[in-house]
């Protein structure tokens, strides 16, 4: 799991690409389109935990779907609002690998 998006990201700012990832052969970078930096998590109680936007700009969050399928904000002092996408992902990253959520 990396707590950054590596350098050669086709979702990095300013960086044109065909938006799939392209890997880096012979290191333990992610095959071809996958991703160990954007996860889904499950919780201690199956519930899948992500981050996505709030209202309005530059407000991202991670959200719990809830057994109706509705989204709940996760609050917690170590998943803040963040004003960039990946600013939340690297915290859910790090609270996820704390509390020993499995990917999914």
């Amino acid at each position: 799991m990396r707590k950054e998006r590596c350098c050669v990201c086709p979702k990095t700012p300013n960086k044109k690409s065909a938006g799939v990832c392209p890997g880096i052969p012979g290191t333990p970078h992610p095959k071809q389109g996958t991703c160990d930096f954007e996860n889904v998590y499950h919780d201690k109680n199956g519930k899948a935990v992500f981050v996505d936007s709030g209202i309005g700009d530059k407000n991202y969050m991670s959200f719990r779907r809830s057994d109706s399928g509705g989204l709940h904000r996760v609050k917690t002092k170590y998943l803040p609002v963040r004003k960039t996408f990946d600013e939340a992902q690297r915290d859910l990253n790090i609270y996820a690998a704390t509390y020993g959520w499995k990917l999914g």
